[in-house]
């Protein structure tokens, strides 16, 4: 037993509050299909990764009437194979993939599942070992630079994993739930010595996902314990879990790493910085698009600039990361002329402590981007990524929903949310790639003016039964590449359109 600390008390009462169409296929739906029994459902993968160079068992907790199953991935490295037994796969993934996370969906002639993100790692992956709620009850040691799957599966649950750990060195452990898991886990880590003290802990190093560091007074056995409480709270203050509660876990005899993805899912390699910080206007360097730099806030009340000039009429996204990659920087982005007159700011984007501006460049006189601490303090561990490029004109599209269920030759509406970029204009025109030869498009001609739309439905009929991921492009006037559809997820977005008993 043990008691939570006054600040875990307190976050649990706090309210917190893409695309591109998947390139590659595993498995691509064309064939037309009978009727079957249920289509296959699922609510997690355990492990929801794998190894690069490696083949990983992997099982799958759902319903699956009807085995063996078909499986699309978005990534060409990452190969499937069912097994016997229902819901087990084998997984074998190419050497060299780097880290990142792929989408996984299965289907059969009855349908398809929503797809899954997976994660894919050079380093060796292992699955938690039950009984684990207690210390005295762990069997084995993790070794560094390992990654561990575990499951909060039901409410109370508890995990502990042993480390072995020496004096004086530097010790970090990382969790990853709701970054590329997706998982609805808000985890809190802990290091414990081996009589169950508490040493260390953390809540939201990044985001939602904890991460701690620490350097031991001795060699010895300590434990890394894990606990966790919904992302959307309730009323209900006590230790949770859930059948999808998924987490990945993994340590390492260094500091704590700054890990960004990108908008694919692909962990991004730190990026060394050119020459000593930008610490005054005179030493700022003249920004060149697209800028991706990685520095340190070091000292208190220390200020890096960043010079923009002969940039007039370009829109700029300006996106700091901080908070998001393991960073205790609050940090703020500044604009200002060159008078010193302050033209844009921002602290926090909406519920995100990382500020994010659209700017559109007035001319081409000289102007500062600056990025600071909220409370003008400095240390190493103030790390920012600052990210700058251009924000071409075009039209922005979305669609909510990332799987459409239909019955075949009967007609559906697919919803487009739009949004204007540099406040473009223009006729649209909808094209469908990747779908069938007979498949028939309606309702594909638009116009966008000042005053909207800020949506658009699309109408769809496929006279015969298919399945598969596809992708919508819109071809604007007077622009040259086509702006694809996004789904809600890296997963893009698939139609199962069946026959139905």
């Amino acid at each position: 037993m043990f008691l939570l600390p006054n600040s875990l008390l307190r976050s649990v009462h706090r309210f917190r509050s893409s695309l591109a169409a998947a390139s590659f296929l595993t498995t691509l739906a064309t064939t037309t299909f009978l009727p079957a029994a249920e289509k296959p459902q699922w609510t997690r993968l355990m492990p929801a990764g794998a190894t690069a160079g490696a083949s990983t068992p992997v099982d799958a907790s759902g319903t699956f009437t009807s085995w063996p199953v078909q499986i699309w991935c978005s990534h060409p490295g990452v190969h499937w194979k069912c097994l016997e037994k229902a819901g087990s796969f084998e997984v074998s993934v190419n050497a060299g993939v780097r880290d990142q996370v792929a989408w996984v969906r299965l289907y059969n002639e009855a349908g398809a599942t929503p797809a899954k993100p997976f994660y894919v790692s050079p380093r060796a992956t292992k699955t938690e070992k039950e009984p684990n709620d207690r210390i005295l009850e762990v069997t084995e040691t993790l070794h560094d630079n390992e990654v561990t799957y575990g499951l909060l599966e039901k409410n109370g649950d508890v995990d502990h994993y042993r480390l072995a750990l020496r004096a004086g060195e530097p010790f970090s452990a990382t969790l990853d739930a709701t970054r590329s898991l997706r998982s609805p886990l808000d985890a809190h880590l802990q290091l414990l010595d081996e009589r169950g003290f508490v040493l260390t802990e953390n809540l939201d190093r990044y985001g939602y996902d904890p991460g701690i560091a620490f350097q031991p007074k001795k060699d010895g056995t300590y434990y890394l314990r894990v606990f966790g409480f919904p992302v959307e709270p309730d009323s209900t203050i006590s230790f949770r879990g859930g059948a999808d509660w998924c987490y990945r876990l993994q340590w390492q005899r260094s500091q704590l790493p700054f890990d960004a993805f990108n908008a694919e899912g692909i962990l991004l390699p730190s990026v060394a910085p050119e020459g000593p910080s930008p610490t005054s206007k005179d030493s700022a360097a003249t920004v060149s698009l697209p800028l991706d730099t990685q520095r340190a806030i070091l000292h208190n009340k220390e200020t890096h600039f960043y010079r923009i000039q002969n940039l007039g009429g370009k829109s700029l996204e300006i996106q700091l990361l901080a908070q998001s990659i393991g960073s205790y920087l609050d940090a703020t982005l500044t604009i200002t002329n060159k008078e010193g007159k302050q033209v844009s700011f921002q602290d926090d984007d909406k519920t995100n402590r990382d500020p994010k501006l659209v700017w559109q460049v007035p001319d081409n006189e000289e102007y500062w981007v600056s990025v600071s601490d909220f409370h003008k303090l400095g240390s190493e561990d103030r790390v920012y990524r600052l990210q700058i490029r251009e924000r071409l004109t075009s039209l922005l599209a979305t669609a909510p929903a990332e799987l459409k269920e239909s019955k075949a030759n009967e007609e559906f509406e697919w919803s487009i949310a739009l949004e204007r970029i540099n406040n473009w204009t223009g006729d649209v025109e909808v094209l469908g790639v990747g779908l069938p030869a007979d498949a028939v498009l309606t309702n594909t001609q638009f116009a966008v003016t000042k005053d909207g739309p800020k949506a658009h439905a699309v109408k769809v009929k496929l006279p015969t039964p298919w399945q598969g991921p596809f992708a919508l492009q819109l071809k604007l006037a007077g622009i040259e590449t086509p702006v694809t559809v996004a789904g809600p997820t890296q997963a893009g977005v698939w139609i199962s359109n069946v026959v139905t008993k």
